[in-house]
């Protein structure tokens, strides 16, 4: 009898629903806490969110907001040469969308939705601006786009737009570095940001 019953009563073994990923945050806070300040849900390496260029980058509604005039850079460091940088919602600004292979200043690959040319466009920041590829496509301030990605890996460059491939380049800067975060330029609060992750691929 005791035997049919061993292991009743037992709870299961745990499964960590965020195993996968390197870093996870649903930007959940207080609203105004500025990035640099916020803690998020999983941070693997452990150094939190470093505000780069700019200040503008702010928890608003449990999301990421960003206000800032010119350039904005956050990065975090996800510890991997070879990942996938994405976002669950990004919400279209004036430019923003996200950066991969970051220094802690103004140097990394950065894709964005460019609402005044209607296009996502790849470029190289070192600290000037290069683009190394773009994709044509109507968009407009204000505008919810899902799941949009940047995927790295070697001298490799990815952007997906809800799965889709729509940009691809070769580039060799920074290609050892591991920090991914976020971009914007000049936003005036519309540009929004949901549940970032990253993973390496």
């Amino acid at each position: 009898m005791s035997r049919l019953l061993r292991g009743v009563g037992k709870s299961p073994a745990f499964v960590d629903p965020l195993a996968a990923y390197l870093v996870y945050d649903t930007f959940t806070d207080t609203n105004g806490v500025t990035l640099a300040n916020h803690t998020p849900d999983k941070d693997t390496v452990g150094t939190g969110w470093l505000a780069n260029v700019g200040g503008g980058f702010t928890i608003q509604g449990n999301a990421l907001d960003c206000n800032g005039a010119n350039d904005q850079f956050a990065s975090i460091d996800c510890g991997a040469v070879a990942a996938s940088v994405k976002v669950a919602s990004l919400v279209v600004g004036n430019d923003n969308g996200l950066i991969a292979r970051s220094s802690s200043g103004q140097s990394c690959i950065m894709v964005e939705w460019a609402a005044g040319r209607d296009a996502i466009e790849l470029y190289t920041v070192n600290p000037g601006y290069t683009g190394i590829g773009s994709y044509a496509q109507a968009i407009t301030a204000g505008d919810a786009k899902v799941n949009f990605e940047l995927r790295y890996s070697g001298n490799s460059l990815t952007v997906l737009d809800n799965g889709t491939s729509r940009v691809t380049a070769t580039n060799a800067l920074n290609n050892t570095l591991t920090r991914v975060g976020v971009f914007g330029y000049s936003e005036g609060g519309t540009a929004g940001w949901d549940t970032l992750t990253a993973m390496a691929i």
